[in-house]
């Protein structure tokens, strides 16, 4: 959640950037009450309907009227940019991760100084916030949820009659979530089945699309980076010609070639080779 940048702060907009407060303390903290100086009418933008459903709670909480505007995702962005450029933008919006830097610099707030006056229990958050959403040492958004991992999908009726489940640190084992790479490719090597003309009957992983993420994954475990600052947007260069992003690029093509994995598709169907029982495992 982000709260926006006024080009001059109104009465208005200072008691928008307060009721944000609630919303954070809301959110699992202990934090005071702020100090009430009136109530706001805020607007909430956001391209999902969900957020909509913590609305009475803050509402009721601050005191304040809080009304949600809703876009569809493949123009929000565009369209916000345009209203807070032109000094109309909601006073609190959604971010996606991706578009971070085109905000950070120009149309929000840091959080700092509420974080800190209303004692917000920073140990609540996975990664802290200034490293996380961050922007040259200052907080300037709070991640409403956490995204979740890479993970591996098995399906059990496959694995289980020829025995490939035992000793693997699947979920519920005592070695869960220690897997290495090998470890997990020989298990797909073990699930893929091929005739002997080479068609695949059925394959090791299904990739569930352009592996994107397990690509920078791998490169990420390999000690490699994407570019040279990570996390800050100051980046300077990219660093993908160099050795993690070869190696990991190269991993991903071995389970291609050899018939492990389907070649990725960009767009993909319901009827995948995981969903209709013929692949072992999927992303």
């Amino acid at each position: 959640m982000t709260l926006a940048r006024p080009a001059g702060i109104t009465r208005r907009q200072l008691l928008g950037t307060m009721a944000a407060v609630p919303l954070l303390a809301a959110c699992g903290t202990t934090a005071a009450q702020p100090e009430k100086v009136g109530h706001a009418a805020l607007t909430l933008a956001s391209w999902v309907d969900w957020i909509g459903t913590f609305l009475p709670q803050m509402n009721k909480k601050t005191g304040d009227r809080i009304q949600q505007q809703i876009t569809p995702y493949p123009t929000y962005f565009e369209k916000l940019l345009t209203a807070l450029a032109s000094g109309t933008g909601p006073d609190i919006f959604l971010l996606d991760a991706p578009y971070n830097a085109e905000f950070f610099n120009n149309f929000t707030l840091p959080f700092d100084s509420y974080l800190k006056s209303h004692k917000v229990e920073m140990s609540k958050w996975d990664i802290p916030p200034v490293r996380e959403n961050g922007w040259k040492g200052k907080v300037m958004g709070l991640s409403v949820f956490t995204a979740e991992d890479i993970m591996i999908s098995l399906n059990n009726e496959l694995a289980e009659p020829d025995g490939m489940l035992k000793g693997l640190p699947t979920y519920g084992t005592g070695t869960f979530d220690t897997w290495h790479w090998t470890q997990l490719v020989d298990l797909l090597k073990q699930g893929t089945k091929v005739a002997n003309d080479g068609t695949v009957i059925q394959y090791g992983l299904d990739f569930g699309g352009v592996p994107t993420n397990l690509l920078r994954a791998l490169i990420a475990d390999l000690g490699g980076r994407i570019f040279d600052d990570d996390w800050h947007y100051n980046e300077t260069k990219a660093l993908t010609d160099q050795e993690p992003t070869l190696t990991a690029a190269q991993l991903i093509v071995d389970l291609v070639q050899q018939k492990i994995a389907p070649v990725p598709q960009t767009s993909g169907s319901v009827a995948t080779p995981y969903t209709t029982g013929k692949a072992l495992a999927a992303m």
